[in-house]
This record gives structure tokens, sequence and C-alpha cells, in this order.
């Protein structure tokens, strides 16, 4: 089985790193990606083409030190990302 190894940090603070992300080519063998320590303002959205590329991976996103307005914000987010992916695209939204 092959596993991604997490990406740590915040990368809303860092548009060029997530940019390089989203050009990189679709991983044929490659099962599960996840992000973690992501901050409130991390949005999903700019990885919508990156996620649509990969069907066949499972992605994680895992917020930390969310509080309630920040809940909300990042379930509307999640909900326009889920309306813009096919239904075999598997995403998981933790916080």
């Amino acid at each position: 089985m092959l596993m991604a190894k997490s990406y740590q940090g915040d990368m809303s603070s860092n548009a060029v790193e997530y940019k390089k992300l989203t050009k990189l080519p679709r991983f044929m063998k490659l099962q599960k990606f996840t992000f973690r320590h992501l901050s409130p303002y991390f949005n999903v959205l700019n990885f919508t083409g990156f996620i649509k590329t990969n069907p066949n991976v499972s992605f994680v996103f895992k917020y930390n030190y969310v509080f309630y307005d920040g809940k909300n914000n990042i379930r509307t987010r999640e909900a326009e990302l889920r309306k813009s992916l096919p239904p075999n695209c598997n995403v998981v939204v933790e916080y």
C-alpha cells in the first residue's frame, strides 16, 4: 500500500506552495492524501481541480484550533467543494 506523506503547515499563508501541488500530475497508486494542522483560513476550494484529477485518492483535511465562526466558514467551503466534485471523490474534513 502506498501512502502519501502528510504536508504539515498552514498552506493558506503560502499560496505558492499550494499552487505547486495543484499542478502535480495524477497519482495512480496514491491512496490517501492528508493535510494536517490547517488554520481555519485554509480554503479547501483551492484544491478542487487537484481532487478531481485524483478521484481514486481519499483526501483528509484536518483543521486545528477552530472556534465557532471558523467552523461555520469551514462547513460552508466544504459544502461548496462537495457540490463541485463527482460523487466518487472521497473528502473528509475534520476540526
